[in-house]
């Protein structure tokens, strides 16, 4: 959804992907390390030929890596497109109580707050036909410890507003990924901490049967809590941006991969 990001230090990026991670750690999860880390002499430095399959190299030195090829795309979503105008809508507003334990050489930090979610009949009809609980109907996407990351209601059902409308508040803590950090300038660098919200259940997606958005609440107000600050840095601001991410994969199941963020 909106990115969120709330800036105790500067100017926030928009782009975020739902797994990414430093280049390296990608390649080694993929089984792709091998070929790119070679180091040049294959047999303990010496300088000979390579080693041939079977004298304990896990792969033929014919395999070299493939293109990494098409990532994620973002574009807008205001203002909505045509095809998307009749989608139902997800209201969502955040509170970042606290902002601590910043790593720049990990590039991650840790926070925790608040969020809330709006939803209208629609969107319940969904949850209910596919039994989705309310905090799986969006994620932050750059959460790097799962099991150190906790999203609980504050009520135990949502609760019924007039016109046919549910809402919800969640608390969360977790540890996040800075994706963009740029070193250049430091010690003057600008610092984003991110906080993208996007929606979650495949039934969600923007180019399925039934698609829903996540659009921010208006004049929304008190992003930012008293804790949310990080020593040495000045705060400016924060900036939120209703997006559309576009993955290159199916996630195989056919052709949704548009989410609402």
């Amino acid at each position: 959804m909106a990115n969120y990001s709330p800036k105790p230090a500067l100017v926030t990026s928009a782009n975020r992907s739902r797994w990414r991670r430093p280049l390296l750690a990608l390649l080694h999860a993929l089984g792709l390390a091998l070929p790119l880390l070679h180091h040049g002499n294959a047999e303990a430095g010496d300088g000979r030929s390579p080693l041939k399959p079977g004298d304990g190299q896990l792969r033929p030195p014919s395999m070299q890596p493939q293109p990494v090829g098409r990532r994620d795309l973002y574009r807008h979503l205001e203002p909505v497109p045509p095809g998307l105008a009749a989608a139902p809508r997800i209201r969502m507003g955040v509170h970042l109580e606290n902002a601590y334990n910043l790593s720049i050489p990990d590039q991650t930090y840790m926070a925790d707050g608040w969020y809330w979610l709006e939803w209208p009949e629609a969107v319940q009809q969904l949850i209910e036909a596919e039994k989705i609980e309310p905090k799986q109907m969006v994620e932050l996407m750059n959460n790097i410890i799962g099991y150190d990351f906790s999203v609980e209601a504050d009520n135990p059902e949502p609760l019924e507003r007039p016109r046919g409308y549910h809402d919800q508040v969640f608390r969360f803590s977790g540890g996040f990924y800075i994706d963009d950090l740029n070193l250049r300038h430091s010690p003057f660098n600008q610092l984003s901490l991110p906080l993208p919200f996007e929606t979650r259940p495949q039934s969600f997606a923007v180019d399925s049967e039934h698609p829903v958005l996540l659009v921010p609440e208006a004049n929304q107000e008190g992003l930012v809590g008293a804790y949310a600050s990080i020593k040495g840095y000045q705060e400016v601001g924060t900036n939120i941006q209703p997006l559309i991410h576009s993955y290159p994969t199916d996630f195989g199941e056919s052709s949704t991969h548009d989410f609402a963020c």
